[in-house]
């Protein structure tokens, strides 16, 4: 999930500004993990996604389950080294 450093509303309003001119997007949302985690979450997507960008495939695009998203969400202190 977007923080609240990243602005939440400008992500998702650049994500549906891109589909609505027709881009292909593929946009996650890490809920309860704060930035630096997220990073290190989000490899589970990105490096697929470059790969199949690299290997000429297409992506599965997110822009049909767009939906707003809420208010920036605080760090789960759950999650292992998420503080």
């Amino acid at each position: 999930m977007p923080d609240g450093e990243a602005g939440t509303a400008q992500q998702y309003n650049a994500v549906t500004a891109m589909c609505a001119e027709g881009t292909q997007v593929e946009w996650h949302t890490y809920p309860g993990l704060n930035p630096q985690r997220r990073g290190d979450v989000s490899l589970h997507d990105s490096l697929p996604f470059a790969q199949k960008l690299l290997n000429g495939q297409g992506i599965q695009g997110s822009c049909a389950n767009l939906a707003p998203l809420g208010p920036p969400q605080k760090a789960d202190p759950a999650i292992p080294f998420n503080n």
